[in-house]
């Protein structure tokens, strides 16, 4: 009777152990699953924009061409203003769709050069304040 007993355990631990590996292969195969699924998404997405351009964004914590480009806009939008209310200072009525807006490089700091048909003003990007009016530094005025 002890005999039985002792097979049976040994027959229900192998079971358990078979079960144990199965599991582990289960496992193994969804996450090879899982990584080859992600990983055809990240590629068709960089490649198609399927999902904008943002999962590269998610997968490597970079912000995607667009979020970057909606930054970009957003400054110039900004910098564009703050043009406008200066010519308005100086006494030229500049409306938004006359500007000429170039993005220029002085010294390694990125610039907005805004000029309208009398005034131009030229806008530090980095915190949007006025450095130039009229080619003379603000500091000066």
């Amino acid at each position: 009777m002890g005999d039985k007993l002792d097979r049976i355990k040994k027959i229900k631990a192998i079971k358990v152990q078979k079960k144990v590996k199965i599991g582990i292969i289960i496992g193994i195969i969804l996450v090879v699953i899982i990584g080859i699924t992600i990983g055809t998404l990240y590629e068709l997405d960089k490649s198609h924009q399927i999902f904008g351009g943002n999962l590269e964004g998610i997968f490597t914590g970079k912000e995607s061409a667009q979020d970057k480009k909606k930054q970009e806009d957003k400054q110039k939008e900004k910098a564009i203003e703050k043009a406008i209310n200066k010519f308005n200072e100086l006494g030229e009525k500049a409306q938004k769709e006359e500007l000429e807006v170039l993005k220029i490089q002085r010294k390694g700091e990125l610039y907005y050069y805004i000029s309208a048909k009398e005034n131009s003003v030229e806008v530090k990007i980095s915190n949007l304040e006025i450095t130039r009016v009229n080619g003379v530094l603000v500091n000066n005025l």
